[in-house]
């Protein structure tokens, strides 16, 4: 359906989550419990000529957190049901540049996730990475890695994560950036990713489907 200013859903990510509930109303997808993912690396396919001081990328994990469902009696004597209001944090769990910093703000997740009601069970983590920009949405050979990796026209740049490499699970933000500014977002569910790889077009990038530079 479209929105209240008649444009429908135009953000990528946006979209793609449109694309998750339509999945979740045909096939059993564990959105409950979000399986456990360990990012290994960002690759961008076709890195855009501009970023040339150093590509990196910071990773946020959307954590929920809500109070339990109270039973609170009507005026009939009948239970009735009151549900609190989610709280949504934002939390930054790894950071390219600074990747051996990023391990504090991984315990405060943790630790977050030991408080909450919903359970992450005992399973145990898959390898992921994401391959993203180009025409063509494939693993590709990268022609740089590890650290602030210069742009280099139409060539592949990885982002390695090393022995740092975050554990992320549900829905995830990644920030790509140079030392231009911000090439591109977006954002998954873990749920979701076949195969342990997320490749994504410039159509689908947050910021970089709207712009002709960022190829």
């Amino acid at each position: 359906r479209r929105t209240s200013n008649g444009k429908g859903v135009t953000i990528p990510s946006q979209q793609r989550y449109v694309g998750y509930a339509a999945e979740l109303s045909r096939v059993a997808v564990p959105v409950q419990i979000p399986p456990m993912l360990l990012l290994t690396r960002v690759v961008l396919v076709s890195a855009p000529e501009w970023a040339a001081e150093g590509c990196f990328f910071v990773v946020e994990e959307v954590h929920r957190r809500a109070e339990s469902y109270a039973l609170q009696p009507t005026e009939g004597g009948q239970a009735g049901g009151s549900a609190a209001p989610l709280e949504w944090q934002s939390l930054p769990v790894y950071d390219h540049r600074k990747p051996a910093s990023s391990s504090a703000s991984a315990q405060l997740l943790r630790t977050a996730r030991e408080e909450s009601a919903d359970s992450f069970g005992e399973l145990g983590p898959s390898t992921a990475s994401a391959a993203l920009g180009g025409t063509d949405p494939t693993t590709v050979a990268p022609t740089q890695s590890t650290g602030g990796s210069r742009g280099a026209g139409t060539s592949p740049v990885e982002m390695v994560c090393g022995s740092h490499a975050p554990l992320v699970s549900g829905d995830i933000k990644v920030t790509v950036s140079c030392g231009k500014g911000k090439i591109c977002d977006f954002w998954f569910h873990t749920a979701f990713i076949r195969d342990g790889v997320l490749r994504l077009q410039k159509p689908a990038l947050d910021k970089a489907c709207k712009e002709a530079k960022a190829d």
